[in-house]
């Protein structure tokens, strides 16, 4: 009996001490070399429903990139897309 008693004393500070072991400290803010705060916005990467994080001061390059990449795509598209020529070598229809 006294070690049932001493189970059930012992078992909830087990626990107890288990669950709060797992807490992690508060995140703090990310800060640039000279200790200023780095602010983020999400943008949509082409081709892509999942946005991604990025620094401010990176975004407007980011998007430039991304515009590239969709003329890039856009072209690539266009020539696919284009009539194949006859490859047969009878010289016509």
């Amino acid at each position: 009996m006294a070690a049932s008693k001493y189970i059930a004393l012992i078992l909830p500070v087990v626990c107890t001490f288990s669950v709060v072991g797992c807490a992690t400290a508060p995140k703090k803010a990310e800060v640039d070399a000279n200790g200023k705060p780095i602010e983020y916005v999400w943008v949509t990467p082409t081709g892509s429903h999942v946005p991604v994080k990025v620094p401010k001061d990176q975004a407007a390059a980011y998007q430039s990139y991304t515009a590239k990449d969709q003329e890039t795509m856009r072209r690539l598209e266009q020539q696919s897309a284009q009539t194949p020529k006859n490859t047969s070598g009878s010289g016509g229809p």
